[in-house]
């Protein structure tokens, strides 16, 4: 059984309900990439991915103590911004600090480090998904990366 089909099932939520586990992550980060682009340029780099990296711990903490469908959306809703920021940024940053000929080697390792993440991802999540530990893996295991 897969992550969100054990998690919809322990909070007794819908079929639609479950769909939006996922999508409201990817929409609150799609909706919030341009914001925090064009605030950087305001309030500057620092202060910002600061920022997006609160809203993210913050969204994990309330997706890993949610007791029902709507607290578990709003805490990926959350995560959603903070994810829209820190994609955003990590690339902005990338072009601040090194030269136009560093950057593809670079932004080739970002984008390893993500695809390496996608891939094992799911399986991780599946298996502390069957063990019941899908709440220690939405509050604890993503927040560590972002503090450390």
């Amino acid at each position: 059984m897969c992550l969100h089909q054990t998690i919809s099932s322990e909070l007794y939520a819908t079929g639609t309900e479950a769909f939006w586990i996922g999508t409201s992550f990817l929409l609150s980060s799609t909706i919030f990439q341009p914001a925090f682009a064009s605030l950087s340029h305001l309030f500057g780099r620092k202060i910002l991915i600061l920022a997006a990296l609160l809203f993210f711990a913050v969204g994990c903490v309330i997706a890993g103590f949610a007791n029902n469908i709507a607290i578990l959306l709003v805490g990926r809703s959350i995560q959603g911004v903070g994810g829209g920021g820190i994609m955003t940024l990590s690339s902005l940053l990338m072009t601040d600090l090194f030269a136009l000929r560093e950057r593809g080697k670079w932004a080739g390792l970002i984008n390893l480090i993500w695809a390496i993440g996608s891939v094992t991802g799911p399986p991780v999540g599946g298996a502390l998904a069957q063990n019941g530990q899908w709440v220690s893996f939405m509050g604890e295991e993503k927040t560590l990366p972002g503090i450390n």
